[in-house]
């Protein structure tokens, strides 16, 4: 393997796009994730527990210039109307998953981007670690809270498990989406992709596949087996190429749960595996961090 990688520092502001591309990238972006996650949460698997809107949205705002942060938002939030819409969901019902998960994207807005301030990312130094994860953890649960009580309302569910599930989701979205999203560079995915080093992330990368399909069908302890290689790429890779590791086992662990055959021990982590294994990723990340 080669040398330990020295992230680039993410304190240069992004390179800036037109109001107009950044507003229809968003868009495009949200509809489609929110589209394939509302379809995968009506098949016969409960997987649902995964929603990458939010975690889309708040990305792209808090990156841009502050002048584009309110157009970004609103085309973002009209995208995951029109996604619901568009699935056959009911008006009224739409609207209000809207603003719930408006709350979350909001929230943690707020807080990191006041008025007229530079574009917030993710860097190495724990204190915007710290905020993110305060802000972001607020956020949700606030969403949770509005989004449980619709869909405990509407669909005649239990309190608790409404809020639980709604919160499930969006955090697990977070943690896959935020952090490469806050961090992801031209200038950084040089060094992800620079000669022996592409090789080293491929070689990682296929440790963490080969450790979830075995988590899911053989191992009593599917979050240790899965976690091993991305704390060795937390030493190995930096804070991007961790960030960029954990968001596609994210992705990959919720979309084995939907194909592969069930185990006995599946219909529990169906129901709780996604969010365990966004908690366990702040492991590999925290490593990175420091």
């Amino acid at each position: 393997m080669t040398d330990t990688l020295t992230s680039v520092p993410a304190d240069a502001p992004p390179s800036p796009m037109p109001t107009g591309l950044r507003m229809l990238l968003t868009g495009l972006g949200c509809f489609a994730a929110a589209v394939i996650c509302i379809l995968l949460s009506r098949g016969s698997s409960p997987l649902a527990t995964i929603w990458l809107p939010n975690a889309i949205l708040l990305a792209v705002a808090l990156r841009a210039p502050y002048r584009q942060i309110w157009p970004v938002v609103i085309t973002g939030a009209a995208a995951g109307l029109c996604a619901n819409l568009a699935t056959d969901v009911s008006p009224g019902l739409a609207a209000g998953y809207a603003f719930a998960n408006l709350v979350s994207v909001l929230v943690p807005l707020l807080a990191l981007r006041p008025a007229d301030s530079q574009p917030f990312l993710l860097t190495e130094r724990p204190t915007s670690a710290v905020r993110l994860i305060l802000v972001v953890a607020t956020g949700t649960m606030l969403s949770a809270l509005v989004g449980g009580a619709l869909l405990a309302t509407v669909h005649a569910r239990p309190l608790p498990a409404s809020i639980g599930n709604w919160l499930t989701s969006d955090l697990t979205g977070m943690v896959a989406v935020l952090p490469l999203g806050l961090r992801a560079s031209l200038r950084e995915s040089h060094y992800w992709f620079a000669a022996g080093r592409r090789t080293e992330i491929l070689l990682l990368y296929g440790l963490t596949i080969a450790g979830t399909f075995a988590s899911l069908q053989l191992s009593p302890f599917p979050f240790v087996t899965i976690e091993l290689p991305l704390l060795l790429a937390s030493f190995r890779l930096g804070l991007g190429g961790t960030a960029l590791l954990c968001a596609c086992e994210s992705l990959l662990f919720a979309a084995l749960l939907s194909v592969l055959p069930p185990v006995p021990m599946q219909m529990a982590l169906q129901t709780y595996g996604p969010g365990i294994n966004a908690l366990a990723q702040f492991a590999p990340l925290a490593v990175a961090w420091l």
